[in-house]
């Protein structure tokens, strides 16, 4: 156990370093992720019939595809505005091998 949490926190420190719009998904999907778990748990007691069921499973997916989106366009818009990794660990400066 000990082993998995120093594997861990290293990652979960590298999530403060994300974009605001990136960590903004992340939140989306994590409410897409209770609401789809809430869908498919209670099922057909909280949708009423079969069919408001398959629109909430629905919108609960698309919920996590919007979350994730947001996530992923946050990285590369982050990516294009910064310069590049000014630290290459064991790599040359240049960009192209020569």
């Amino acid at each position: 156990m000990d082993r998995l949490v120093a594997q861990m926190t290293p990652r979960i420190l590298e999530l403060g370093e994300l974009p605001r719009s990136a960590k903004a998904g992340l939140v989306v999907i994590f409410v897409g992720l209770i609401a789809d778990a809430l869908v498919h748990t209670l099922g057909v007691v909280t949708a009423g019939s079969l069919a408001a069921l398959v629109v909430e499973a629905h919108l609960a997916h698309l919920l996590v595809l919007v979350g994730m989106v947001m996530t992923l366009a946050g990285v590369v818009v982050d990516g294009v505005r910064g310069s590049g990794r000014v630290d290459r660990p064991g790599r040359r400066s240049s960009h192209a091998v020569r």
